[in-house]
């Protein structure tokens, strides 16, 4: 691992942490989800996301991906773990379709996808910029779910909540063309499993930051399934 902007994020309550960043692997850079648990001081469990270069969904220069530092900066609302999983539950809720759904954004929500900044500019998603804008516009509309959800690691003091789950994009909607919807939509169905890190400012959504990666359609978690039968 060689990221020096890596984002880190730490939860004592329940003895996890996060990291995100970039390694090398034989020479090949990949983009890098790490999370790890610790009971009786030793590891107990360790998850990862790795995005390497080819096929869906976005992918970026890995020599140029660098954190918001929003991500380090100390909450002035005094989040809660419960205020924080509201808040990431409804924005989830919001990218699977749901109309009842309102996500609270702040207007300087800002994502970033595997490096990708996919709220502005000519990398914006559907080719619109803003976050609220964009759940407008139906830009997400080829998910069909976000399930699995789980939020492993809330930091309260930084406002910061990782969580991690699986999008379905069973491919009801037709593939768009280029700038008019996701640049990860294809013509097959399949899923993207994710880890993002959430950033809260005054109880919206101020920052997002996620490394992703395509997997067979509907693909179960192993995670959800270790917790059913424990």
């Amino acid at each position: 691992a060689h990221s020096a902007t890596a984002l880190r994020a730490a939860d004592p309550a329940s003895g996890q942490v996060a990291w995100m960043g970039v390694v090398e692997e034989h020479g090949q850079p990949a983009f890098l989800a790490l999370r790890l648990k610790v009971e009786g001081g030793r590891i107990a469990e360790v998850e990862t996301v790795v995005r390497r270069k080819g096929g869906p969904p976005q992918y970026s220069d890995p020599a140029q991906y660098a954190h918001d530092a929003a991500f380090t900066f100390v909450a002035t609302d005094a989040p809660t773990r419960a205020g924080l999983q509201t808040l990431a539950n409804g924005y989830f809720d919001a990218l699977q379709g749901d109309s009842r759904a309102h996500p609270r954004l702040d207007s300087q929500c800002y994502r970033l996808d595997n490096g990708v900044a996919t709220t502005k500019g000519a990398t914006a998603e559907g080719g619109v910029e803003g976050c609220a804008a964009q759940f407008r516009a139906r830009v997400f509309r080829p998910v069909t779910r976000v399930r699995e959800r789980r939020y492993p690691v809330v930091d309260t003091e930084r406002g910061v909540i990782i969580a991690t789950g699986f999008l379905d994009l069973p491919a009801h909607a037709d593939k768009p063309e280029a700038g008019k919807g996701l640049a990860w939509a294809a013509t097959y169905p399949y899923s993207i499993g994710f880890m993002a890190a959430f950033k809260s400012d005054n109880s919206r959504i101020w920052r997002i930051d996620s490394i992703s990666a395509a997997l067979p359609y509907r693909m179960p978690s192993p995670w959800s399934e270790a917790a059913a039968r424990r």
